[in-house]
């Protein structure tokens, strides 16, 4: 997040988020993988349908780094949530043991905390 800004979510209404560095979780399961995922996210025109995409379509968002890891969606959202703050219910709708798949983190090194729980992450250059 380059400023803080007020964005609206869907159903989750109007959210502040600080400026900063956050870490999304999703997996890239559906047609074209996670490559079609990744791009679509990436893209700033689309139709607003999961709650990331509230936030990608935002000027003031960029994605800056995308990584892949052996570890469920679950289990990563699970870690992070007990490292991190986050963004109550944003993205985890489906995920009935985590309590979000957003979190603000202090620096892409933080991520290093999931292999502590055996997960190997790897960037995805996109």
């Amino acid at each position: 997040m380059l400023k803080d800004v007020d964005i609206r979510v869907g159903s989750l209404g109007v959210i502040r988020f600080s400026k900063g560095l956050y870490a999304y979780v999703g997996s890239g399961k559906g047609p074209g993988g996670i490559i079609a995922r990744v791009l679509r996210h990436k893209s700033k025109s689309k139709r607003l349908w999961w709650h990331i995409d509230y936030l990608t379509t935002n000027p003031y968002v960029r994605i800056v780094k995308v990584f892949t890891t052996n570890c469920s969606e679950s289990l990563v959202a699970e870690v992070l949530s007990k490292h991190f703050s986050y963004i109550p219910k944003f993205g985890s709708s489906d995920d009935l043991k985590a309590p979000s798949h957003l979190f603000r983190i202090p620096n892409v090194d933080s991520l290093e905390v999931l292999k502590h729980y055996g997960c190997v992450i790897e960037e995805l250059k996109v």
